[in-house]
């Protein structure tokens, strides 16, 4: 799975393995959050987001479940 930097003022990066249907969101503070059961049309309209902040605040954060959190 390949994290792909984005132009973002909190996300540095974002990962998807379509496999485990699992979402690797990095953020400028070092942390990584890892959201299971992440559909991957979920997945490309985060990547397509003019806003990648905005998209993981109203469709993400709290509304799958995090697996991990690393710093």
């Amino acid at each position: 799975m390949q994290m792909i930097p984005v132009s973002s003022v909190n996300i540095h990066s974002i990962g998807y393995d379509r496999t485990l249907y699992k979402l690797y969101i990095r953020f400028h503070t070092g942390a990584t959050y890892i959201y299971l059961e992440v559909p991957s049309h979920v997945h490309a309209e985060l990547m397509n987001a003019g806003s990648k902040g905005g998209y993981y605040a109203d469709f993400i954060k709290e509304r799958y479940r995090l697996c991990t959190m690393s710093f």
